[in-house]
């Protein structure tokens, strides 16, 4: 069965780096090492429920982790393959929190006010910000755009397609010519082997809200 699993998600993302050409589409196929730095930004988003306020019982969080794992599985996916284009895109070695200006996004919301897809959304965004704003010359526009143009390796394209509708991307432009897929083989700069080095979220505790 785990073999059957592995193989069928393997011809899937085949299909998916097919489709991508065929759309002028800038998902890259999604490898071993994309899959862990998508755990890692995951994990870095779960330090919002290990709050020591939150283990000593002194707060609760808005929500349970295991309500948003999958939307935040989603989120921590679109960061890595919006990183893999910037890195392409500008190739060399960066500094990059893992999850960005994540934490500060989490303690902000409350669960009667958020829906999961803009909890999705919301969150890739603060993923590529710092206490500063947007990082790498992006800005909300353009991180927009990625999201209604990237294909995810866990969605078929129709549900990809619902979920951007739900994120209201749906009438976004078309993907800018400098995420393309062209440009990219233009370049010919490889993924893999791009230098990055990831520092973890501020060591300073995060500041609650008052309860």
């Amino acid at each position: 069965f785990l073999l059957r699993k592995m193989l069928s998600r393997s011809l899937f993302r085949i299909f998916q780096s097919s489709l991508a050409k065929l759309s002028n589409s800038p998902f890259l196929e999604f490898s071993d090492a994309d899959e862990a730095k998508k755990q890692k930004i995951v994990h870095a988003y779960q330090a919002y429920w290990e709050h020591i306020r939150f283990r000593k019982g002194w707060a609760k969080p808005a929500f349970e982790y295991e309500d948003v794992k999958i939307p935040m599985d989603i989120a921590a996916e679109y960061v890595v393959q919006i990183r893999k284009l910037l890195d392409q895109k500008n190739p060399g070695m960066k500094m990059r929190m893992i999850d960005g200006n994540a934490q500060q996004y989490l303690q902000s919301i409350s669960r009667e006010d958020t829906e999961v897809e803009t909890f999705i959304r919301d969150l890739v965004h603060s993923s590529l910000k710092d206490a500063m704003g947007y990082v790498e010359k992006l800005d909300e526009d353009s991180v927009d755009n990625l999201l209604a143009n990237i294909e995810l390796s866990e969605l078929t394209h129709k549900q990809t397609e619902l979920l951007r509708s739900k994120m209201q991307l749906s009438n976004m432009e078309p993907l800018k010519p400098e995420w393309t897929v062209e440009a990219a083989e233009e370049k010919d700069v490889p993924t893999e082997t791009r230098t990055e080095e990831e520092v973890e979220s501020a060591e300073e505790p995060l500041q609650l809200p008052q309860s």
